[in-house]
Parts: structure tokens; C-alpha cells; sequence
């Protein structure tokens, strides 16, 4: 049987019926579960996972997409989104947690990406809790990526090869490739070879300046001696980002280089471009002249191009008046036209992405902004405005994104604390995951005005919510328990009535070896007549309605049959206990039936009364 599988760790989870969303022991990482229908779809997720926390994430999309059309399980887009960025799962050595990192960075926010966005609006509120407050962490992961990325100066060409091999011994592709980046640095190329550009790097995060340069190079070269190292995972990792990015631009050009190997055992993906065998002659001055010629006409094209595309100020300037006026009179959906009509002219103009906030939150004047029920903080729009705005207007939107997010943590505290959930427990449960979306809201505000006092509070609200779900929870088991009893209880009544009766006979008999076999038969009759409709009620799910009568005579059942046995004697006793139980079930029958509108369980239930009444009135009957 298969089980599910910790996302972060890979330990196996125990997961309770039915929920959610759980707490992996091992790791302490809350995270949700798939909606695994089957064993098979099970297995299928967790063997995807395990590909993707060994960084083989096309490998964990190929194995995901099996999935696609069989399930919209909301655990399967967000695990979509996982591979496209690249997320791993490292030991944070601060705090000890599994916190998100980023291999695949892209430009636009996994807020904004088509799998995350259907993984959030599938899921239930738990789910939901979650997925958000990891997009965000994410998110601003991606942010501070770009930040730095944004500072490096762009790279021509970008050299993808394996370092090392597995004895942690240099490769002949690093020597090689090496030689490459000597004779192209001398050519008077940028070029990003990891062993020399990130040498300077070492203890900080590469993945800033590896998502600069394949965002910013021209060409790829992507260089090996053996199939194997071809497809190792950071190497793959490094072309294939290429590779989607070659096919949106197709300026973009992939030179596979091989040595002392078929280059059809190069991977299916890189065998249809040119490749380069580097075991001829001369290899690295025709390669190096091909580069060269390849970097200059794209040179030569992004400034005819961007000559080109130079648009007039003052076209700008009307277009971004026309959108003011807009906004002013409430046409929100031509202030949002107009305003991309600005950034088609300017994609860096930050009053342009103002206004197409503005336009999206209806909000008449930018302070607006702050009370438009939503972190701003993560808002794609804002971000590029602080990104190409000047020093005044990053600092007034960073405090319109910090203001929206603290309106919006203070807001939602306030719901909570005053929402009653009443006895239903998944409601609590609900309120569990948003009060605890809440605390990472306010945590992340980091002292913004009194956000260290609301942090406080939240916690204690999701303290407070806790407690109560372990109270019903108790309380469930409570009545579970109550319930049994009652139906323990009624059954001994009624064996009471059938042992007092059989004890007068034993001793009227003389002996207790002639009594025995006529006790043993009733005994037996009478079980089956008081043990048969309990069992066949409670599997046909009748149980609770016969409880809810049941529990109600239980106490003063024993009364009645002492009352009649002391007033009329033993066998009148039992000849009424029965007749009592047959009063009961088939009172349970029509609590079934007007309760429940449920007519054929009335009707079943009764045949089971029915085929009960026979046995037990075979066993008293002399």
C-alpha cells in the first residue's frame, strides 16, 4: 500500500482521515497532501517528487503530466509550478526549517503563474492557506534574485559544462572548456564560466548571476566528453532553461561540442542543432569564429532595433494624461487599456505600472491603495514601479505595499478573533490555516508599526482556535463513546430478563445438568435475536437512530423489569421484556422513515427487527 510522502524531506507522513493538510514529523514542515484516489496515483506523485527534490525537475514534469486529465487535484499544478521554478527544499541554518530556494528563476512572479494560480483556486481553505504563503516566500525569494541580477552586466556567451565528476576529480569538459573561454575572452567577449565568473562568489547564492547570464547570452555553448555528463542535473538544468528561452527568442543559438563520443547520443533535445566535434582540428578557432560573427550581427540588431523603437515623449506623456483622466472618472477598464498603451512605448515608465494598479484595485488616488484588502507588497505591478522608479517614488510605494499588508494582517486578525466557529469542526480547521496564513503575513512585516504586537495576538488566536479543535475533538470521542454505551447497556437489559428467568428453571429442575442444555440452546436463540438487528443495523449506518431512542430507556428499562418481576413474577418479566424491545425498534424504524425520508432503510431495517423478533421469541418460548 502506498503512503504519502513529505515533499520537503521525503520521510513518509502520517496523515489523519480525510485531512488536508499535515505536519511532517520529521522536518516539521506543514504542507498539503494530494487527493490520491488509488494506490497508482499515489505512487505516481511521490516518485515525481522524488525526482524533483533531486533536482531533476523535467524529469518530475514528464512523470506529472501522466497525471493531467485523469485529476484536477489542485497538489498536481502546484507541483507543476514547483518544477518550472526550480524550487528545492534546503535546511534554513538559522531557524533549522525547510525553506524554499529558487533554481529556475524566471522574470514573471510564480504569483502570476497559470498552474499556481489553478493549484490556489481549486484548493480547499487549508490548501489555499498554504500554497499562499509559499508563493509568497517564493516571490520574494524571486525578487531578491532579480535584484541582484539586475545589477550584473549582460554576458555574450555562456558555457555549459560538468565540473567535476564523482570522485569530485576536475573533468576533461572543464579543461576544455576552459581553453574555449580563454580564446573568446581574448576575442573581446564576455563570457560566464562558472569556475572563473562565480570564483568570486563563493559562500553567496549562485543563482542570481546564472539567471543573468542565461538571460542576457547570446549563444550556448554546451560542451562534453561523455553522454552521461551531458545529462548530468545542473548541466541539464542549465541548457534546458536555455533551451525555452532560445524558443521564445530565436535569436538565441545552442552549440552542442562533443569529444571521444557518437553525437547521437547526445540527449534527444540538443541532437537537432549543429553540434561541434572538438576532436578535429582546429575546432576552437571555428568555434570562436562563429561566436564572434553570431554575437556581432545580434549586437548590430538590438541597436537597429532599439534606434527603432524609440518613441517620443510627448506621446507618452498624453497617453499617461488620457489614463489619469480616466482613472479619475472611474473608467477603470480604459485606464487599465491606456495604461499598457504607455508601456508598450516605455516598459521601464513606473507611472505607468502605478496606474495599472490603481486601475485594478479602483483606487482614485495612490494613497488609495492601502486599503484595498490585499498585500501590495507581492503585487507584479508595484514591483516593476519601485523597480524603475526614482528614489521618492520607491520609497512612497514601499509604504503603500507595507500599509496594505499591515491593513490587511490588522483586517483579518480582527475577523478571526471575533468569528465563532460553534461546534463545527472543520470550520475551525479552516480558521486554524488562515490564522496561521495571518501570523506569517504580520511576521513578515518585520516591526512595521505595532506588526510585533498583532503577531503576538494572532499567534494567540491560532493558539486559541487549536485548543477549541482539540476540544471537539474530545467531545467527538466523548459521544462516540456515550453511544456505545447505550447500545451495550440495552442489550444487557435485555440478557438480564433472560438470565433471571432461566435461573428460576434451573433451580425448579432439581439439577443443573438437565437445566444446562435447554439454558445453552435459549441462550443462543436469544442472542442471535438481540445481537442480529444491532449488526445489520450498524452496517447498513441505522446505528444512531436506534441510539437516539435507545439511550432514552436504557436506565429505566432495568426498573421496568424489576418492577414486573417482583409484582407478577420471572416468567411474566420476560415475556414483557421482549415486547419492550420490539416497542423500540420499531419506534428506531420510524424515526428512519420521517427523519430521514428514507423509506427502504425503514424497510430494511425493520426486516432486520423482524428476522431478530423470530429468533428471540423462539428462545422464550417453553
Amino acid at each position: 500500500m502506498a503512503v504519502y510522502k513529505c515533499k520537503m524531506c521525503g520521510a513518509n507522513l502520517e496523515a489523519a482521515g480525510g485531512s488536508s493538510v499535515c505536519k511532517c514529523e520529521y522536518c516539521g514542515t506543514n504542507q498539503t497532501l494530494p487527493l490520491a484516489d488509488s494506490d497508482e496515483v499515489l505512487g505516481i506523485f511521490n516518485r515525481a517528487n522524488h525526482f524533483r527534490q533531486q533536482c531533476e525537475f523535467d524529469k518530475a514534469v514528464q512523470i506529472y503530466e501522466k497525471l493531467v486529465g485523469r485529476t484536477d487535484d489542485p497538489e498536481l499544478y502546484y507541483s507543476l509550478a514547483l518544477c518550472r521554478y526550480g524550487i528545492e527544499y534546503v535546511d534554513d541554518p538559522m531557524t533549522g526549517r525547510k525553506i524554499p530556494t529558487c533554481h529556475r528563476t524566471q522574470y514573471r512572479s510564480i504569483l502570476e503563474d497559470a498552474d499556481f494560480l489553478t493549484a490556489v483556486e481549486n484548493a480547499d481553505a487549508p490548501r489555499r492557506a498554504v500554497y499562499m504563503a509559499e508563493g509568497q516566500y517564493i516571490h520574494k525569494v524571486q525578487k531578491g534574485i532579480l535584484e541582484i541580477s539586475a545589477r550584473e552586466q549582460p554576458f555574450d556567451v555562456f558555457i555549459c559544462y560538468k565540473e567535476t565528476d564523482a570522485n569530485g576529480e576536475r573533468t576533461e569538459d572543464s579543461v576544455l572548456a576552459q581553453d574555449l573561454y580563454d580564446r573568446l575572452v581574448r576575442d573581446g567577449l564576455k563570457v560566464f564560466f562558472s569556475r572563473i565568473t562565480l570564483e568570486d562568489k563563493l559562500g553567496q547564492k549562485y543563482e542570481p548571476y546564472i539567471f543573468s547570464a542565461l538571460n542576457s547570452a547570446r549563444v550556448m555553448v554546451v560542451l562534453g566528453t561523455k553522454p552521461e555528463h551531458f545529462s548530468a542535473v545542473w548541466v541539464r538544468n542549465e541548457w534546458s532553461r536555455y533551451l525555452m528561452l532560445a524558443r521564445e527568442d530565436r535569436s538565441r543559438v545552442i552549440i552542442p561540442a562533443y569529444k571521444d563520443m557518437d553525437p547521437y547520443d547526445l540527449p534527444d533535445e540538443l541532437a537537432s542543432f549543429q553540434a561541434q566535434d572538438m576532436a578535429k582540428l582546429g575546432w576552437i578557432q571555428d568555434l570562436s569564429r562563429g561566436i564572434e560573427k553570431i554575437v556581432r550581427d545580434s549586437r548590430s540588431a538590438r541597436n537597429t532595433a532599439k534606434a527603432a523603437s524609440a518613441a517620443p515623449q510627448n506621446s507618452i506623456s498624453s497617453l499617461l494624461k488620457r489614463t489619469l483622466m480616466f482613472i479619475e472618472d472611474g473608467d477603470w477598464a480604459s485606464a487599465s487599456k491606456y495604461s499598457e498603451k504607455v508601456l508598450d512605448l516605455d516598459p521601464e515608465n513606473a507611472q505607468g505600472y502605478i496606474c495599472k494598479v490603481m486601475a485594478k484595485h479602483q483606487a482614485a488616488k495612490p494613497d488609495d491603495l492601502v486599503n484595498c484588502r490585499e498585500d501590495l507588497r507581492y503585487d507584479p505591478n508595484l514591483e516593476k514601479a519601485i523597480r524603475f522608479g526614482d528614489e521618492k517614488i520607491k520609497n512612497r510605494l514601499t509604504e503603500i505595499g507595507n500599509a496594505s499588508a499591515y491593513n490587511l494582517g490588522r483586517s483579518q486578525l480582527t475577523r478571526l478573533s471575533q468569528k465563532t466557529s460553534g461546534n463545527n469542526i472543520t470550520q475551525v480547521r479552516e480558521d486554524i490555516a488562515e490564522s496561521q496564513a495571518n501570523e506569517a503575513l504580520l511576521e513578515s512585516l518585520g516591526g512595521y508599526r505595532d506588526s510585533a504586537e498583532l503577531f503576538a495576538k494572532a499567534q494567540k488566536v491560532t493558539a486559541d482556535l487549536k485548543a477549541q479543535e482539540h476540544h471537539l475533538i474530545a467531545l467527538a470521542k466523548a459521544q462516540d463513546a456515550r453511544d456505545k454505551l447505550a447500545v451495550i447497556l440495552s442489550v444487557a437489559s435485555l440478557v438480564l430478563a433472560f438470565i433471571v428467568n432461566h435461573a428460576f428453571k434451573i433451580m425448579d429442575a432439581n439439577t443443573i445438568t438437565e437445566a444446562l442444555p435447554y439454558f445453552a440452546g435459549k441462550a443462543a436463540a436469544i442472542s442471535v435475536g438481540i445481537i442480529v438487528p444491532f449488526v445489520l443495523s450498524r452496517e447498513i449506518g441505522l446505528v444512531r437512530n436506534m441510539v437516539a431512542i435507545i439511550h432514552t430507556a436504557e436506565n429505566i428499562m432495568p426498573v421496568i423489569f424489576a418492577v414486573i418481576l417482583l409484582a407478577q413474577g420471572a416468567s411474566v418479566a420476560a415475556a414483557i421484556i421482549p415486547v419492550i424491545y420490539m416497542v423500540l425498534c420499531l419506534l428506531c424504524v420510524v424515526q428512519v422513515i420521517v427523519n430521514r425520508h428514507d423509506i427502504s432503510g425503514g424497510m430494511l431495517f425493520l426486516g432486520c427487527v423482524a428476522a431478530g423478533a423470530i429468533f428471540f421469541g423462539g428462545g422464550m418460548m417453553k
